[in-house]
């Protein structure tokens, strides 16, 4: 899997070399991959069942709700999640339980099947459907995900898979892997370079840079950009730190 480092080098020696006084920061590049990644990975994922990219949160802490009337437990979502249809950024919801088969005792997993605090009155008429420690359900209010049919038991944490979405306030390190699919970089690479090109085209007579230039500057057309693009080397700069 792709580094940060190596990205960001190359896309900042991939502009370098189009523009030779371009100064786009790392932190820049770092916000753009996460911010043009989000909405490709997110289109990748709605399309593909697979879970190489549901991160498990183990311990996840339920808290009684206090704060309002709701009688129903609920977690605080611990990463973004993408908003897909019938909240599928919500892999799945579990808590362990213990029961006895024969002589032994056996720990299984109980999940939580999704519904709305509109459906619950429903569920509630026919005994199969009705909200249980054995048969829960989940409702997602905004960060928070509700528990039904969990109030009456001791739950002190649930195990989640989530469909996280990039965290823009993490501190990350350049050597991190960059959690995004393989094929869909040079796309990626493209829509950051765009962005790159859009920044750096503002002719030289309207930056404040502190001088008095009167002379128009004149900018590259886009296609001599793509055919700079298409020319540049694939080398990283060992130097760009």
């Amino acid at each position: 899997m792709n580094t940060y480092r190596y990205i960001v080098n190359d896309i900042r020696t991939s502009l370098k070399q189009i523009y030779d006084d371009a100064d786009i920061s790392m932190a820049l590049v770092v916000y753009w991959m996460h911010i043009f990644g989000d909405a490709l990975k997110k289109q990748h994922i709605e399309k593909y069942s697979s879970g190489a990219f549901v991160s498990v949160f183990r311990n996840v802490p339920v808290t009684a709700d206090i704060d309002t009337n709701m009688p129903y437990p609920f977690v605080e979502l611990p990463q973004g999640i993408y908003d897909y249809d019938m909240d599928k950024g919500i892999d799945y919801i579990t808590y362990p339980y213990t029961y006895t088969q024969g002589r032994k005792q056996m720990v299984g997993n109980v999940k939580f099947t999704r519904t709305s605090f509109s459906a619950l009155e429903r569920l509630n008429m026919r005994e199969e459907e009705r909200p249980s420690p054995s048969n829960p359900y989940f409702v997602r209010s905004g960060e928070r995900v509700y528990l039904i049919g969990v109030e009456r038991i001791n739950l002190a944490s649930v195990e989640m898979g989530l469909k996280t979405t990039f965290d823009v306030t993490a501190t990350i390190t350049l050597d991190d892997p960059f959690d995004f699919p393989e094929h869909l970089l040079p796309l990626l690479r493209r829509q950051i370079l765009e962005m790159g090109r859009f920044v750096l085209m503002v002719p030289d007579n309207l930056r404040n840079d502190g001088t008095s230039q009167d002379v128009e500057t004149t900018v590259p057309s886009t296609r001599a950009m793509g055919s700079a693009i298409q020319q540049q080397q694939q080398q990283v700069d060992p130097n760009a730190v």
